[in-house]
């Protein structure tokens, strides 16, 4: 479900919220808006850290 949401939201050009996991093992909650869309990486800007990030797929738990 989390893929076909982050995927809706890039063909969309429309931000979305994540909820993720990062190397120091924190949870946060993200908006972010995709610029590429990869099997193992997501390139997006994120309003957290008010820059462009790459975002492990497989550190995403939730999105919408």
């Amino acid at each position: 479900m989390v893929d076909l949401i982050l995927k809706k939201a890039f063909e969309a050009g429309r931000n979305v919220q994540i909820i993720y996991v990062d190397q120091n093992d924190e949870i946060t909650q993200r908006w972010i808006k995709i610029f590429q869309l990869g099997e193992a990486k997501i390139g997006a800007y994120c309003y957290l850290r008010k820059g462009p990030r790459l975002f492990d797929r497989s550190n995403i738990l939730g999105a919408g």
